[in-house]
């Protein structure tokens, strides 16, 4: 009877410990829900930890990924009017110096937000001109720069392939400070109907890839004088060719006076606007390029580059069309 009892007891104990061990034991299905709760950044998406070093459980990390893929508020992209200058072929960076963190029509119009106030406006421009000038690069081209930095202006610098090879640091200049370089022919030939249009443009496109890396995307011909065979050479080398809708006659022999006089007279929205550099400018527009601009701000125009302005007005260029204004 003793015996019978003493089984019964240890059996009984033995029962107890085998229930209390598998109390304290976690199922296998919760403890893979647990560990899926908590999901590691991607190196891509790494967010840094809390002060209080709280880990985000999967469904915060989806909506602080979601938050970080929205365009900003315009009021919100901090760009200055130096830093963009855009390709005429296509919604992209042309071949400037510039760091530009967004490209189109948008970035223009957040530009114009953040800094119409800043550049002296009085109120916010509606209508955009582009300055562009023939002729460079030349000794003089680094005192024009300084008068378009002053500004915070870009425009086209229209050049001639001989002058980039006798003022490398020049053209070098006018890249670096995010400027729009453009072909204006090998050597200022008179090339409507010469059969050696597309070499003369091709000689100097190869002078500002040498400084740019890529070939020009427009061409503007010497003395506007466009012909047969010049417009095939602008269709095979995918060149517009951008005329003249605003002429400031600074090789008439003008004062500065008269010449933004004749701008101011001839401005519109959309139009393009001829300079010269200082070496064939028989005018003195080099006392005159600061007062110009402030002109054209105090009428409510934006100032752009020819290729940048043409993708502001969606105009998408075609080589071998010829384009006076947008």
């Amino acid at each position: 009877m003793q015996v019978i009892f003493l089984v019964s007891l240890f059996l009984f104990f033995s029962c107890s410990v085998e229930e209390s061990k598998d109390s304290n034991t976690i199922p296998s299905s919760a403890s893979e829900s647990s560990s899926s709760s908590e999901i590691p950044p991607s190196s891509s998406s790494e967010i840094p930890p809390s002060s209080s070093s709280e880990k985000l459980s999967s469904s915060s990390s989806e909506k602080m990924s979601s938050s970080s893929n929205e365009k900003p508020s315009s009021s919100s992209i901090q760009i200055s009017s130096s830093s963009s200058v855009f390709s005429s072929s296509s919604v992209a960076a042309s071949s400037s110096g510039s760091d530009i963190s967004c490209i189109g029509k948008a970035c223009i119009d957040a530009e114009i937000e953040v800094n119409w106030e800043r550049l002296g406006y009085s109120s916010k421009p509606t209508k955009v001109i582009a300055l562009s000038f023939d002729d460079g690069p030349c000794s003089q081209t680094q005192s024009l720069l300084t008068a378009l930095k002053n500004k915070e202006v870009k425009t086209t610098f229209f050049l001639i392939g001989q002058n980039i090879r006798n003022n490398q640091a020049a053209a070098q200049a006018i890249y670096t400070d995010g400027h729009e370089l453009a072909n204006h022919s090998d050597g200022y030939d008179n090339l409507g109907s010469s059969a050696n249009a597309e070499s003369s443009l091709q000689n100097c496109n190869n002078e500002i890839k040498k400084i740019t890396g890529e070939n020009a995307t427009l061409f503007r011909a010497p003395s506007v004088n466009y012909g047969t065979q010049l417009t095939q050479a602008c269709t095979n080398l995918n060149l517009p060719l951008i005329d003249v809708s605003c002429w400031s006659n600074d090789y008439n022999g003008l004062n500065s006076t008269q010449i933004r006089n004749n701008v101011k007279a001839c401005a519109g929205d959309g139009k393009i606007v001829n300079l010269h550099e200082f070496n064939t400018a028989t005018g003195n527009n080099a006392a005159g390029i600061e007062g110009l601009i402030d002109d054209l701000r105090s009428a409510g125009y934006w100032i752009l580059p020819v290729g940048e302005m043409a993708v502001y007005k969606g105009k998408t260029l075609v080589g071998g069309q010829q384009y006076s204004s947008f």
